[in-house]
Parts: structure tokens; sequence; C-alpha cells
């Protein structure tokens, strides 16, 4: 939040115009900047401008460090004379805050997650944990869709919550030697029994939505111990996929709508961020409930169902960030209105004409 102030200090006194910039008060809701300008420029006049570094400011109520405009520099002089000067009443100042942030604070919060799955070893050879996996001692069988998949059960036992349960239960467990899972793939079962065995993970090179929910299905049904650090690891992969072409918006909308399924919610950030900045027209014309693809209108139902109680739906979301994007606060306006048509109120209507396209379209 910018603060525009007045102080008169000094005898006699002496008026002075003050900016300062108010971070947000949750560490996690925003990164911090390592960097904050102000600018302020005369609409109707060029002899007022400038340009200033602000100055960290520690506050007291505040759990991040806030910039304010240093109190005896030029670019206090020149904003407090062009507030001050009644030849300039009924004009209107634009005042810009320019914030400079690390690359790490774009890193989509990955850094921050508890765990990532490394990949294996170039070489696993003399790997105690991939010996395990070899056919050596091999006495369970694990029926998939498409074949059979032999491993040591004294290794499923110790890796996993869901076979020990399984074997432990009772003396039929105790004595079985298969287990069907009819709706898995044995490929996508072997690269979690090898993530689950040695803590490892080798990223499939055709990763589709499809085949992540698949992985993350198998996941919970076999309760490895560390299983979300492997949802955290896929989670990621699909979000550079993402990246790669984010120009196809069929592609984005069908992440959104696995995304929030999978409650990925960084990638469901990603995805309506994309959206809103590069796709919003056409997202708006193609994804209706009138539209004449059965695929589109059937993403549209699904997108408009998302909402759970108190909560809105991904639509209303996307809505929400668009007119946010679209807004242009008028920081200081004094004295009577200018004659002429000032920026903001260009600003305003522009704003205005965006929410009657909404109303139009959601109607």
């Amino acid at each position: 939040m910018v603060h525009l102030y007045r102080t008169n200090f000094g005898v006699p006194s002496r008026p002075r115009i003050h900016l300062y910039l108010e971070q947000s008060r949750v560490v996690t809701t925003h990164p911090s900047p390592k960097e904050c300008k102000f600018s302020f420029r005369l609409l109707e006049d060029d002899n007022y401008h400038g340009t200033v570094t602000a100055i960290r400011s520690v506050t007291t109520f505040s759990s991040m460090d806030s910039f304010r405009v240093p109190r005896d520099s030029q670019f206090v002089d020149l904003l407090t004379q062009c507030f001050t000067n009644q030849y300039n009443s009924g004009k209107t100042i634009l005042i810009t805050v320019d914030l400079l942030f690390s690359i790490e604070s774009f890193n989509l919060g990955f850094s921050n997650w508890m765990s990532m799955v490394p990949a294996p070893p170039a070489d696993t050879t003399n790997d105690f944990r991939f010996k395990v996996l070899s056919d050596e001692g091999a006495d369970f069988t694990i029926h998939c869709r498409d074949g059979d998949l032999k491993i040591s059960k004294s290794a499923l036992f110790l890796s996993s919550d869901y076979f020990r349960f399984l074997f432990t239960a009772n003396d039929e467990g105790l004595m079985s030697k298969e287990q069907s899972v009819p709706n898995y793939n044995l490929e996508s079962v072997r690269k979690v029994l090898v993530f689950m065995i040695t803590g490892t993970f080798e990223m499939p090179d055709n990763l589709t939505p499809e085949l992540a929910r698949e992985l993350i299905d198998i996941a919970m049904h076999f309760k490895p111990l560390n299983r979300d650090a492997l949802r955290n690891t896929i989670h990621r992969a699909l979000c550079k996929l993402l990246l790669k072409d984010s120009s196809v918006l069929d592609k984005i909308v069908h992440f959104l709508v696995f995304a929030h399924e999978m409650n990925l919610s960084q990638l469901k950030i990603m995805c309506m961020s994309i959206i809103v900045y590069e796709h919003y027209k056409r997202f708006k014309q193609e994804y209706n409930e009138e539209s004449p693809n059965a695929d589109h209108r059937a993403a549209h139902e699904r997108l408009h169902r998302s909402g759970l109680l108190l909560t809105v739906s991904l639509l209303s979301r996307i809505d929400s960030i668009r007119l946010q994007s679209l807004k242009c606060r008028r920081v200081f306006r004094y004295g009577a209105k200018s004659n002429q048509t000032s920026f903001q109120n260009i600003m305003d209507e522009k704003v205005r004409n965006q929410k009657r396209k909404l109303n139009r379209w959601q109607k």
C-alpha cells in the first residue's frame, strides 16, 4: 500500500510531502522487493517531475521492511512544490512505484517445499538400493493392466504402509505371493516401486496430466513412506511442461481442470495467470455454455462447478484476476476538477468498459 502524507515541522512550520510504501504484513503472501523507486509527474505540466530510489524503513507492526522517500532529498522538495503551488490546483499528479525483485522471487514456491525426489544416479551397479530390484529374491508378483512385475516381498514390506498392513493383517496376507492392480500400467507401477524402495524417481519423458494422475494415484494406493515428495516432484515437472508451450489455450485449460481436481495449487495459479494475461478474450469466446465445441462446453461446466461451499468457481476467479489487472487507482487528487479529460478518467472508462463486457459474456 502506498501512503502519501504531509508534515509541517519547524519554526515557522515548513510543509513537506512524503511517500511511503507499506508491504504486506504476511511474509508468505508476497515476496519482498530488493529495491523500490518512486516517480511523479504532473500530467498537464512538464516542469514538475522526479525519480528517486527509496530507502528501507523498519516498521513495528509489519513482518517485512517498508520503503520511504529520503526526507531531505530533492525529490521531496519538488513534490512539495508541486502540491503547494496554487497554480497546480485542479491538475493531476501521476505517482509511479517501481519494484525490483530478485529472480528467486519467481520460483513458484518450489524452493520452499519440504522435499523433492532426486533422480536415480547414472551408475547403479554398486548401489545396494537397486540390487533389491533385480530378479534374484523376487518372491512377489504384481499383476498390472498390461503385464506382471516381480519384486521382493521384504522390500515392499519395509517401504510401503499399504503392503505392511496387507502382509500382517492376517495369515492369508502373510502367505500371499501376488497382488492385482488392473487399473494401472506396468511401467507406471514400476516407477512408483523404484521410488518406494530406492528413494529416487525417474520422470517419464512422455509426462502428461493423465500419466501424472496415474502416478499420483498409484502412490496414494501403495502409500510409500515419502509420497508427498513424489507428488511435489511431479507437480514441479508439470509446471515446467506447461511453460514449454503456453500458447495453446486448449492445453492450458486441460491443465487447469486437472490441477484443480488434483489440488495442485502452483500449477493452477500458473494456468489462470496465463489465461488472464495471454488468452483471456479467446477463453471467454470459446469456453462458454453456448460453445459449438462439445469439449469446450464440458470444460466450461467443470470449471463452473469447481466452486465448493463458501468458495468461488475457477471462472469467477479468472474474471476477478482480470478485473484487478485492469485497475488504475488514483493516488491523490485535490482542488477543482480540470476542464480537460484527465488520465484517470480515461483509465476509469476503460475499466467500466471491461466490466460491461464481462457482464455480457456472463449473461
